[in-house]
């Protein structure tokens, strides 16, 4: 069984971060909400005295009540459908005046001073959401992960496996971050994983991604994978140049969701595309030049 000097660490430190955050702004937005039905409360205890005074001397209220028996017998003597109709509409509106709880509700809305915070929550339900959504795509990058992992571990006990190494760019400052790297008779191999359900076509720099929902054929543009491990193929190659040694890197992309499809070429001359099922015999055929000063240096890496 292959050796495993590093283990995967970022994908559950981020998403663990991620739910923190996501537990924050819920508290927030919790917070939020009880001081504002606080204040409700308070607002309408404070109203709800100066609203049964006013509306037991209302004038006006009783009026339209008189007026509306007055046309019910006028309409009942004279039975004429005019008359009805009036009588109905001062009925109707007589008691919406006289009814204690909609007068009540007409009543805050008009003298209450305490406002909704809806921009407050609408921008933290926004943030939440992406949030939900950021955590489920790195949910499916830690699947995806885990499935070529435990390919890889299955390699004989001449292969060293680094999961999620972060190799130094000199060129820009900083680290670039590779799924795996493989050190073995393959050389080095950089796998970049893709954990996504659909159909994938090459698209020049860029992929496009058809998702399999059963409701559409919309083509989604993403970034290329090819791309991306061909650039970490470079920044491994320049790492190895700065300390005089001679490896043989070589990017590939492996595509691990069961229901996924790849419509492009297998056998790209920069960097092959792969199911998950097809890596190990992949790793065994390849052979290249790694030496050992390599792979110290490599360890270094996660010191």
């Amino acid at each position: 069984m292959a050796k495993v000097l590093k283990n995967d660490t970022t994908l559950t430190s981020k998403i663990n971060e991620l739910q923190g955050e996501k537990n924050l702004l819920l508290d927030e937005r919790r917070l939020i909400r009880n001081s504002y039905d606080k204040a409700v409360r308070f607002e309408k205890k404070r109203l709800r005295v100066s609203f049964k005074k006013e509306f037991k001397q209302d004038f006006f209220r009783k009026a339209v009540l008189l007026l509306a028996v007055g046309f019910g017998v006028i309409a009942f003597v004279f039975r004429g459908p005019l008359l009805f109709f009036l009588f109905l509409v001062f009925a109707w509106f007589a008691y919406t005046l006289n009814n204690e709880n909609m007068a009540w509700e007409r009543y805050y809305k008009k003298n209450s001073s305490v406002e909704f915070p809806f921009k407050r929550i609408g921008e933290l339900n926004s943030r939440i959401k992406d949030i939900e959504n950021e955590i489920e795509s790195w949910k499916r990058g830690q699947t995806g992960e885990s499935i070529v992992a435990n390919v890889l571990e299955q390699l004989p006990d001449d292969y060293i496996i680094f999961h999620d190494l972060r190799v130094p760019i000199f060129s820009g400052g900083g680290t670039t971050q590779i799924d795996h790297v493989v050190v073995g008779p393959c050389g080095v191999i950089c796998i970049e994983t893709k954990h996504l359900c659909g159909n994938f076509f090459p698209n020049g720099r860029t992929w496009l991604w058809q998702p399999v929902n059963g409701y559409t054929n919309k083509r989604i543009v993403i970034k290329n994978p090819q791309n991306q491990s061909i650039y970490h193929v470079k920044v491994l190659n320049k790492f190895f140049e700065r300390k005089k040694l001679q490896v043989d890197v070589q990017p590939v992309v492996v595509l691990t969701h069961p229901r996924t499809k790849w419509k492009g070429l297998w056998k790209d001359e920069h960097c092959p595309v792969l199911y998950s099922q097809h890596l190990f015999g992949y790793i065994k055929r390849y052979s290249g030049r790694c030496p050992d000063e390599a792979l110290q240096e490599l360890k270094k890496l996660i010191l």
